[in-house]
């Protein structure tokens, strides 16, 4: 059973692309997308030969291996030119950014790249605010007790963003959606407890400050 944040990746991207999975480790996103006929073919991208080996058996055992293409190579410098989406996730941002910096000709080549950093989503958030690109999709999943932050986002001109929205997300703050709205119940909930127990009151009023304004959105 593919997990929540997988399942959660696979409805990002756009039926009848050519997907690249970097990083794909076990390649359980790429079969997914096979499965579900969102893509016909999908690269299957790894920086190490052993997940790629890993991937390998679990493309065969899944009888994939005509529309799955495993590629040994560090980030999407040996993907071919017809892949047209790009999914990075289950990394942290250092070493997405890097990725991304390595091969940044090549971004416009995709029509969507699908972004999940297991931390420090405000610093992706930034990267794209100062790269004049767009985020054109937000997600918010719980899964297995941790919450995961993903972002969709295009090439495409945009103007910077604000610090506001880098720090929760211009599409989870338009579209309000309950898995957003829960995702600040938890972080309420949590600063309060932290707050409880802080003697420095200066951080004591940063976590309420920010509590207050987590509560400001979830009323708007």
């Amino acid at each position: 059973m593919i997990s929540k944040r997988l399942k959660t990746l696979s409805d990002l991207v756009p039926e009848g692309t050519v997907a690249c999975d970097i990083g794909t480790d076990h390649a359980y996103l790429p079969c997914e997308l096979i499965k579900r006929g969102i893509c016909q073919k999908v690269y299957a991208c790894d920086i190490a030969k052993g997940p790629l080996k890993q991937a390998e058996k679990t493309i065969s055992e899944a009888g994939y291996s005509t529309q799955i293409k495993t590629i040994l190579c560090p980030g999407f410098s040996k993907v071919p030119e017809d892949a047209n989406c790009m999914i990075i996730a289950g990394m942290g941002w250092k070493t997405i950014e890097t990725i991304l910096e390595n091969d940044m000709a090549r971004l416009n080549q995709f029509d969507v790249i699908i972004l999940q950093s297991n931390r420090d989503v405000h610093l992706l958030r930034a990267w794209i605010s100062r790269h004049h690109m767009t985020i054109i999709d937000e997600k918010v999943v719980e899964d297995a007790g941790k919450t995961y932050e993903i972002v969709c986002m295009t090439t495409q001109k945009h103007q910077n963003y604000s610090e506001f929205e880098i720090k929760y997300g211009p599409i989870l703050l338009e579209r309000r959606d309950h898995e957003f709205l829960e995702y600040l119940d938890r972080r309420i909930l949590k600063n309060e407890q932290i707050a409880s127990k802080v003697t420095d009151e200066t951080k004591k009023s940063q976590l309420l400050a920010e509590i207050e304004e987590m509560k400001r959105i979830r009323q708007h």
